[in-house]
């Protein structure tokens, strides 16, 4: 990691210093335009960061297509779970797409970023209309991979809730619970300066 992590002292609030730090690894742009300004290898560092994350994306989001292809094409063995009610066949629909769009769009993001230099970076953060098109474009395959895993989550959720089993209903509600109340806790604590 860039040494600029321990000395950023911004005070960026919540969602953007949560976005800045998904997208680039320092949580604030004027972390970032140090590291730009330095004129040392510190932006290769940050650049690679950038690509490192991309890829790790881009490997799950190709992990779970094969997974959701194979829940919609086969039925489930036991009556715990409900596959083919509309509500989780629709989730696991959704959550492929979204996944399919986090893969897409993780290419173009890795071959945008293998480009990028210092100076396009510079002259990004002058231009706010291509400022707002660059940081769409980089969030576009966390955004899509974190939708994904929300549906299918809720697709799972729902499918559990669909079968004839109790004990299942009461298990995964409360799994349930814990992952939303575990969410929270992330954005809660990297909104935090």
């Amino acid at each position: 990691m860039p040494e600029d992590h321990d000395e950023d002292d911004s005070t960026t609030p919540g969602l953007p210093r949560l976005v800045c730090l998904i997208l680039f690894g320092t949580p604030s742009l004027e972390g970032l335009l140090r590291i730009i300004l330095a004129n040392d290898n510190r932006w290769e560092t940050q650049r690679q960061l950038m690509v490192d994350r991309t890829t790790n994306i881009n490997t799950i989001s190709a992990l779970i297509l094969p997974t959701t292809a194979a829940f919609l094409t086969t039925s489930g063995p036991t009556d715990i779970t409900n596959w083919s009610h509309t509500l989780p066949y629709v989730c696991l629909l959704t959550g492929s797409a979204f996944t399919t769009l986090s893969l897409v769009s993780g290419l173009g993001v890795l071959a945008f970023l293998n480009t990028l230099q210092a100076r396009t970076v510079r002259e990004m953060l002058q231009n706010k209309r291509k400022f707002f098109g660059r940081i769409t474009l980089l969030m576009m395959p966390f955004l899509c991979l974190f939708m994904s895993g929300l549906v299918l989550v809720i697709g799972s959720v729902s499918a559990v809730w669909f079968g004839n089993s109790t004990w299942a209903k009461t298990v995964v509600t409360t799994a349930f619970a814990l992952f939303i109340f575990m969410i929270f806790m992330i954005f809660d604590s990297l909104s935090v300066n």
